[in-house]
Order: C-alpha cells, then sequence, then structure tokens
C-alpha cells in the first residue's frame, strides 16, 4: 500500500513540472530562457512584414548639378514585405511622406519605394538585412505665390538590424541613402537632392 501511494504522489508531482526533451526545449515550445522556437521563423519563405518607420534626415539639395546648404527633416515610412524564400524579402514603402520648411517655403516629398531586401538569419536574435531602394518621388514645394511639383525616379539603399523584441515583433535601427532626381524637362544638369537619414522602426511577422 505503501508503495503505490509512494508512486501515485510521484507521478503527480512529475506531472506538474516542466520535463525538459533532450534538446533543451520545454513541452509547450519555450526555451529556458523563456522565449519561444516560434522566432526562428523570421524570415523564412512565406513569412509577412507588416510595419514602417521614422527616419531623421540630412538632405542636400542639388541644383544644375550644383549642391547646396543641407537641410534636416522628419519623415514617416510605412513597410510591407513578403519572403519569396528563406532570407529574400520582396518589400515595398507604399507611401513614404517628409515635409520641410525653408524660409518661406514648405516641401513635402511623397515617395513609393520599392524595397527588396536580404535578412541574414542568426542564431541569436537579431537579423542583420541589406536593402535596395528604388521607386519615385512627387516634391510639392508651396510659397506665397502658389505650388509647385517636380517628380522622378529615386534611388538607393539602406542596411540595417532588426531586433527581436516582443513575440513576433522585431525593433529595426538602420542608415539609408537616397538620391533624388527632379530633372526639369530641359536640364542639362542633375536637379534634386542627396538624403542620408538614420531610420528606427517597428514591425509585425506572420
Amino acid at each position: 500500500m505503501l508503495l503505490l501511494t509512494a508512486a501515485a504522489l510521484a507521478c503527480a508531482v512529475a506531472a506538474g513540472q516542466d520535463v525538459k526533451p533532450p534538446d533543451g526545449r520545454l513541452p509547450d515550445g519555450r526555451t529556458p530562457e523563456g522565449r519561444t522556437v516560434e522566432k526562428r521563423r523570421f524570415a523564412l519563405a512565406g513569412v509577412w512584414e507588416l510595419g514602417g518607420s521614422a527616419t531623421f534626415q540630412r538632405s542636400v539639395p542639388v541644383v544644375n548639378g550644383a549642391e547646396g546648404d543641407a537641410v534636416y527633416t522628419l519623415s514617416a515610412l510605412p513597410y510591407v514585405g513578403w519572403f519569396l524564400f528563406d532570407g529574400l524579402e520582396l518589400g515595398a514603402n507604399p507611401l513614404g511622406v517628409s515635409m520641410t520648411r525653408t524660409g518661406e517655403s514648405t516641401v513635402v516629398d511623397l515617395r513609393f519605394l520599392f524595397a527588396p531586401s536580404w535578412n541574414f538569419r542568426m542564431r541569436g536574435e537579431w537579423y542583420p538585412f541589406i536593402e535596395g531602394l528604388v521607386g519615385y518621388t512627387a516634391r510639392v514645394t508651396s510659397t506665397d505665390e502658389g505650388d509647385t511639383t517636380d517628380d522622378g525616379i529615386t534611388w538607393g539603399g539602406r542596411v540595417g538590424v532588426k531586433f527581436w523584441v516582443v513575440e513576433q515583433g522585431l525593433l529595426t535601427v538602420g542608415v539609408q541613402y537616397l538620391a533624388v532626381t527632379l530633372d526639369p524637362s530641359n536640364a542639362k544638369n542633375r536637379y534634386g537632392s542627396n538624403d542620408i537619414a538614420a531610420a528606427v522602426g517597428f514591425s509585425v511577422w506572420f
């Protein structure tokens, strides 16, 4: 009888404890540090990523091929991406917006950028990436005399790191460069701007 009672107590205690499989994970999928193995799915084929970033930007205007004085501005860039296969993400910034006030004028940039990237799948909780940027920018300049609009091709790139911060949530930090071309129809030299920015963003994936 005592042996049966002891065996029953042992079974009850064992049932209330987490039993670790040989690979170190708990039965519910958690690692010993409390993270889930779900994070290992990021950057795999078929995964979607939705989010955006804010940038602090240094923009150097280019007029007739000559650079002017730099101006500083904030911008917002929404983001959507889909992994075609492991590591390769086809992404886009569908409507980036930035606004700059200079003297008596206000300049608003609206842009759409195609943003393919390669995400390196590391063993830890961070993912370095390299991203190409190419698309279209429309620049609206408002003064007391009215509005003018210029548009053209934009290209550049971004490098950075995505950090695992919450369940299926990533903090992104990076730096980017954009060459904005807004040449008039009869221009012989370049018009536009050279933009360098630091970016911080957040995204979720599923």
